[in-house]
């Protein structure tokens, strides 16, 4: 196994270099501690709180390097990259405050219909 380094997230793939050991053990040790530090403040969040930052994570900075690279990503963010949209907002209640997103989510999935029931609902 080999792992392979950016110095900068913009670091072209011509420029990635090889991790020593140690470089690797280092890297590993601050990453522990930072999870476990993560962790923490997770546990310690909302419940709201702990589904905007799994949204953000798994939604929305998905698609960070690629706004980077169009040089866009200042512009993103002041037209509110991060804000939840209207229906988004109203979504919110009935699947995670009703518990009922085991209903409605199958429709949004499967059929395209779920903005319309979450906000009917």
């Amino acid at each position: 196994m080999a792992i392979y380094a950016r110095d900068k997230w913009d670091t072209p793939a011509s420029d990635v270099r090889l991790v020593g050991e140690e470089e690797m053990r280092k890297i590993t040790d601050i990453a522990q501690k930072a999870t476990m530090r993560l962790y923490k403040r997770i546990a310690s969040m909302s419940r709201r709180d702990r589904i905007t930052a799994g949204v953000q994570t798994y939604v929305v900075d998905w698609a960070l390097p690629w706004v980077r690279l169009a040089g866009v990503w200042d512009k993103a963010v002041a037209q509110g990259w991060y804000d939840w949209t209207p229906v988004t907002s109203e979504c919110y209640y009935p699947l995670a405050q009703e518990g009922r997103a085991g209903e409605l989510l199958p429709q949004v999935v499967i059929g395209g219909t779920g903005a319309v029931s979450l906000q009917a609902g």
